[in-house]
């Protein structure tokens, strides 16, 4: 069992990148979500096991201003592989942000900007807000006949 006989893992270094992200109390809480059978949870302190969802809570993103310092230090000449060994984001997230901020600055055109993509946020909540009103709307205008 995991945590009665310290067991393995088959993906070892996914659990040391998930514990630093997610901090230790998240990390066993998905562990025992994800291993019921596998986890002798009466070894556990209670207040690590209050929800049942494996990521209740989910980490701030990160800072713009630091971002834009890992992206300074990629232009710069450093890789993106030794930038997520040194720094804590892992090497996609980088990519992520090198790709949106060339989005953003027009060096590149396959996917949307940054305001862009704010702005399809916005219109899907306004037109999901829409929808509900008309939901209701029909359904008094049904109750009423």
């Amino acid at each position: 069992m995991i945590g009665a006989s310290g067991g393995s893992c088959s993906s070892e270094a996914f659990f040391f990148c998930a514990l630093g992200r997610w901090g230790v109390g998240a990390l066993v809480r998905w562990v025992v979500w994800s291993y019921p059978d596998k986890v002798d949870s009466r070894i556990l302190p209670t207040d690590v096991l209050i929800n049942d969802s494996p990521l209740m809570s989910r980490s701030q993103p990160y800072p713009p201003e630091y971002r834009q310092q890992i992206l300074d230090l990629h232009r710069g000449g450093r890789t993106i592989a030794s930038l997520a060994r040194e720094f804590e984001p892992c090497e996609q997230t980088i990519r992520n942000w090198k790709k949106q901020a060339d989005l953003d600055a027009g060096r590149r055109t396959d996917g949307p900007t940054t305001a862009a993509q704010e702005e399809i946020t916005e219109l899907r909540r306004r037109l999901r807000r829409v929808e509900q009103e008309r939901d209701i709307l029909a359904k008094a205008t049904a109750w009423g006949r």
